[in-house]
């Protein structure tokens, strides 16, 4: 599951954004050789190992430099997606209305989450997170709460459960 996503950051755009991948099935599980896709239909093919126990979270940065000056642990971040691409390369979590994150095997996606549907207020720095009670797949609005747990500089839980009621 996508569990929650930084698109609008204080940092630099687009490499100090993440998306931080949940696990709740009772195996790890490895996201070797799956696809992110942005919701321009840029991709990113997961290159190495991260492996996700159950009841875990890591995080998925653009940037790790980018992320850790943000105040996101160097511990929770399993993999970086945009090592070396410009600002206008790779997978990019858009601010507007067409922003989306999936996450594919081959072309079947495992989840979408189109998070500029939403509409959920949020000032930059903040991140959208999963509620417990949403149901993996394709995400809507109810889902998603606005984080208002202070970290670095902004809001959000990188690597621990979220706290959205």
């Amino acid at each position: 599951m996508i569990s929650e996503l930084l698109f609008d950051p204080t940092g630099a755009e687009p490499d100090s954004e993440w998306i931080e991948v949940g696990c709740r099935a009772a195996s790890a599980r490895t996201l070797r050789g799956l696809t992110l896709e942005d919701g321009a239909g840029r991709t990113h093919v997961i290159a190495s190992d991260v492996i996700v126990s159950p009841g875990k979270f890591v995080v998925l940065a653009r940037s790790r430099a980018a992320v850790t000056a943000q105040g996101v642990a160097a511990a929770d971040i399993g993999y970086e997606y945009g090592a070396g691409a410009s600002a206008s390369a790779g997978v990019i979590l858009a601010n507007g209305s067409s922003g989306g994150i999936s996450i594919l095997v081959g072309s079947t996606p495992l989840v979408r989450v189109p998070y500029g549907a939403f509409n959920l207020t949020s000032a930059p720095g903040t991140t959208l997170e999963i509620r417990s009670t949403a149901v993996p797949g394709v995400a809507v609005s109810a889902d998603y709460c606005v984080s208002t747990t202070p970290v670095g500089t902004g809001f959000g839980t990188p690597g621990r459960a979220p706290v959205c009621p």
